[in-house]
């Protein structure tokens, strides 16, 4: 009994040390072999050999467990800086930002805009760091939820800590550097064709440089591509490069603009076509409306399409609008007809003079037909009296009709009128006139 006791508390104990048990039993067999001192040894060789391995496993798992818990100490300040009122920007309002503020001072404005040290009551005693430059700091005020949360300064109290909005400040700073660099080494892509691909479009641009993210613009329902991109480089002198290197690159009939991010793009159609457009304009064509000025040209240059969408326009009106010296002007009578016209010649000063003209004239006689207008209904719907004089002639005529029919009358021995004379007598007396027939 006491065996079988034995046995079965062995069985339930899970705590035996079973690498102790074989490392004694190593330790046993070399003292059997060399005696202790080569025992010992080879117990000091062995703790030797894998204790650096273990060292370098440990230090390895506690940086990367840093790293992790910085990063969420991050994002739990930033969302409790959100709860309590206080505004943090995200990577995209960075973005944003560092786009509309000038370089130098984009950091401070970000910092000082954003999230404020004095923005908590109780931060008063926290010794911050040193702040911006006068200007900057006191051009922006701080914003209008965290004087709201500033009120209630109980809540905001327990809810952020001085160290907590550090932090805060030190993340909105990060995310306003990150935003600059971001947008340094990322240029624009537009005019691109469907047809494009992600692949042609490394290796198009992946000359100048090693391409880090390749991101087509798509339909959020449909995921076509709406014809532009951005792509970000390693750093700044590979985009710089770019677009260097890769502006106005033809690829599937598109010619390509390449720029940096935040500048507007500006289309232009090729030096050769302008001077033909301006030619045509010379010759007979100034004052014709543009799809006159388009059918010349097709018929001066046989075989040749001008298809304006290759160089990035809708049409051939947006594209004529660009050539230097060339106004376009909508036609008197039809809206939706321009005509071009040399900025400054006789007849384009001609042609506004004829429009003001007649814009006089339509105004005289928009005041002349106010003076006679038809008084207005009175307020509250009542009729005004031209209303009340139609409505009276047509009650007339029909309280003559009902007259005669409660008499007793036949539509026969009415005045000698018969049935059709009767249906006539009906229609002119509902008539909006109010004539009466004698």
């Amino acid at each position: 009994a006491g065996a079988g006791g034995g046995s079965g508390s062995e069985d339930d104990d899970g705590g035996f040390d079973y690498a102790a048990l074989d490392e004694a039993q190593r330790i046993a067999a070399g003292a059997a072999e060399g005696g202790p001192a080569a025992a010992a040894a080879s117990g000091e060789g062995a703790a030797e050999e894998e204790g650096p391995e273990r060292k370098r496993k440990q230090r390895g798992g506690n940086k990367e467990s840093q790293k992790r818990r910085k990063r969420q100490k991050r994002e739990d300040d930033v969302l409790r800086a959100k709860r309590a009122g206080v505004a943090v920007p995200s990577l995209r309002d960075a973005l944003k930002a560092s786009a509309a503020a000038p370089k130098a001072s984009a950091n401070a404005g970000m910092t000082r805009g954003l999230v404020s040290y004095d923005d908590v009551a109780d931060v008063a005693a926290y010794p911050t760091p040193a702040a911006p430059s006068s200007s900057s700091s006191s051009a922006v005020p701080p914003p209008d939820a965290v004087r709201a949360a500033q009120a209630s300064s109980t809540a905001v109290s327990q809810e952020l800590s001085p160290a907590v909005v550090v932090r805060v400040a030190r993340e909105s700073a990060r995310r306003a550097r990150v935003a600059e660099v971001v947008k340094a080494r990322t240029v624009f892509i537009t005019n691109i064709s469907f047809k494009m691909t992600e692949q042609e479009m490394r290796e198009w641009l992946g000359t100048s440089g090693k391409i880090r993210e390749v991101r087509f613009a798509r339909d959020k329902t449909t995921t076509h591509l709406l014809g532009y991109a951005h792509v970000q480089f390693e750093d700044a002198g590979m985009a710089a490069a770019a677009v260097a290197r890769c502006d106005r690159h033809e690829k599937h009939n598109r010619v390509m603009r390449v720029m940096p991010v935040g500048e507007r793009c500006q289309f232009e159609l090729p030096e050769e076509i302008r001077e033909d457009v301006r030619a045509l304009l010379r010759e007979a064509y100034e004052g014709k409306n543009l799809s006159t000025v388009k059918g010349a040209w097709l018929k001066r240059h046989p075989g040749q399409k001008l298809d304006t969408a290759r160089w990035g326009f809708k049409n051939f009106s947006k594209a004529v609008a660009t050539i230097e010296g060339i106004v376009l002007e909508h036609h008197l009578e039809k809206k939706l007809t321009k005509l071009a016209f040399f900025k400054g010649s006789p007849a384009h000063v001609a042609f506004l003079e004829e429009r003001g003209r007649r814009a006089a004239a339509a105004d005289g006689a928009r005041a002349e037909g106010g003076e006679h207008k038809r008084p207005a209904p009175q307020e509250g719907g009542a009729p005004g009296p031209e209303a009340k004089r139609r409505r009276g002639g047509a009650e007339d005529g029909d309280g003559s009709l009902a007259a005669a029919a409660s008499a007793g009358v036949a539509p026969s021995q009415r005045g000698g009128a018969s049935a059709d004379g009767e249906a006539a007598l009906r229609r002119v007396a509902r008539r909006p006139c109010g004539c009466v027939v004698s």
